[in-house]
């Protein structure tokens, strides 16, 4: 059994406030580099940046944490917070924001969506690292 098939798992954290979400987002994208995931490193990082927005803004919460998993297939990003309203993605109005960050989200990650916890949410993404099987070996 090759040891590639054991996910590789990183967390990190800051307090809630606008420079801990530079700080986690940085943190995260030398884990990222390290991992070596390659033009899924960028797309993520934006999908961190506005995960933990959303934590900041709406999920009464006092720490940032971002877990990051890694197995042949996917990256996985989830960031819990202590509000149970579940996260939606909308086309906002010209006046409001909010969705903005979500909608933006879903659309740069294969998978997303949100689990209940006992004290909240967590809010998650994954991206594909390698080719679906009926892309491998086709040639475009």
């Amino acid at each position: 059994m090759s040891a590639w098939l054991l996910a590789r798992t990183a967390r990190h954290e800051a307090p809630a406030e606008p420079r801990g979400i530079a700080q986690v987002r940085h943190e995260a994208r030398k884990t990222l580099d390290d991992w070596q995931v390659g033009a899924v490193a960028d797309a993520a990082e934006l999908a961190i940046s506005e995960m933990l927005t959303n934590a900041l803004h709406y999920g009464h919460t006092e720490i940032l944490a971002l877990e990051l998993s890694l197995d042949e297939l996917w990256l996985c990003l989830s960031v819990a917070d202590a509000n149970p309203t579940p996260p939606y993605p909308c086309r906002p109005d010209e006046q409001a924001e909010g969705g903005r960050g979500v909608l933006l989200m879903a659309e740069l990650a294969d998978a997303w969506g949100f689990r209940a916890t006992g004290v909240g949410k967590s809010v998650f993404a994954e991206f594909r690292t390698s080719p679906s099987p009926n892309q491998q070996g086709s040639s475009s």
